[in-house]
């Protein structure tokens, strides 16, 4: 009897022992993951403090504990620009949250991953991620989440040319923003769709809807408080949109425009001035009424300044316009030399993503 009692004591006296250790990791855990939420701290900083709850959490074994931590390590991830493990981590974390059937975290989850794909321009899997995160939605919900959610599905389809799905995506989000107070976010989203709306009807040669829904997105633009950037790319696309139809006059009409705007948007957006050289450039060639000497100078100009601020995207297009325009008036070893240049930097940029 004596001897039952000894043993149930030292029984209690290790369960004891245990919830103590417990609970001082669970202390410890708690510790470094509000550190590594902490806003007042650098990246850097609360990266090692997210490493640190998650060897931690690890330890503690408990799958709810160790996704709120790996969620928080997701994001030290993505600032500290460490993308390799960012994916692993997601990738472990849409599997936790589907075992825990966690809404909040399967729609996180699929939300990096969708979005970490789509740089990387691996489209069938970053539409699978958000084709997932969408069905995490009651069919009724209204929020923005949902309608960014369908707008990147939307841009993802238009990319692969599937504009018909592309389309009614768009719409259904903006039909969800229709009935969402108006803010800085709802007003860059719709000024997003309309955009994206007036690209598909564009490809599609509809060239009313085009114009519609460009003048759409820059009615958004201009009840945004810093809009204008975004007001003078759906500008910028609307002439281009005009090229497009055989309008030339009017595109040029409105890149001239736009070129007279230049102090307000230089700084920032330094490649849209010479941009706009190169598209009034390539508008006049494809009009066929043009002086050679006029379109060359203009591509120069574009040439030059992409080349000054090295934006490589500028430089291979400016090299194929240059090619374009010297084979066309028959002067074939300039043609080929920015041919191969505009080869050459399409293989660096290629090698970068």
């Amino acid at each position: 009897m004596k001897s039952n009692i000894i043993s149930f004591l030292v029984l209690i006296s290790i369960s004891n022992i245990c919830l103590s250790q417990d609970n001082e990791l669970l202390d410890s855990i708690n510790k470094y993951y509000l550190l590594s939420n902490d806003a007042k701290q650098d990246w850097n900083f609360r990266l090692t403090s997210a490493l640190k709850a998650k060897n931690l959490s690890d330890e503690f074994a408990v799958d709810s504990i160790r996704l709120r931590v790996q969620r928080a390590l997701s994001v030290s991830y993505y600032y500290n620009e460490l993308f390799e493990p960012y994916l692993k981590l997601n990738q472990e974390n849409f599997k936790l949250a589907e075992k825990l059937n966690d809404t909040s975290a399967l729609q996180a989850s699929t939300n990096n991953l969708g979005s970490y794909y789509l740089f990387l321009e691996q489209m069938d899997s970053s539409y699978y991620y958000y084709s997932k995160k969408l069905g995490y939605f009651k069919s009724n919900d209204i929020s923005i989440e949902k309608a960014e959610t369908l707008s990147a599905l939307a841009d993802i389809q238009q990319e692969e040319k599937l504009y018909n799905g592309a389309e009614l995506d768009a719409i259904n989000a903006i039909k969800i923003l229709n009935r969402l107070s108006e803010n800085e976010d709802t007003l860059y989203l719709n000024w997003s769709l309309y955009n994206l709306l007036a690209i598909i009807s564009k490809n599609t040669l509809n060239k009313n809807k085009t114009l519609e829904y460009y003048d759409k997105s820059i009615s958004y633009t201009k009840e945004m408080e810093d809009g204008f950037t975004y007001e003078i790319f759906s500008i910028n696309n609307k002439a281009n949109a005009y090229r497009t139809f055989g309008e030339y006059s009017k595109a040029l009409d409105l890149f001239n425009a736009l070129l007279e705007e230049k102090e307000k948007y230089n700084e920032d957006e330094p490649d849209f001035y010479p941009t706009l050289f190169l598209n009034i450039a390539k508008t006049k060639f494809e009009s066929g009424d043009y002086k050679f000497l006029e379109v060359e100078d203009f591509l120069k100009k574009a040439y030059d300044m992409f080349k000054t601020i090295e934006f490589q995207n500028g430089i291979m297009a400016t090299a194929l316009e240059f090619s374009r325009l010297y084979l066309k008036h028959n002067e074939h070893d300039k043609a080929k030399q920015y041919g191969l240049e505009a080869l050459k930097v399409s293989d660096e940029v290629s090698k970068r993503i």
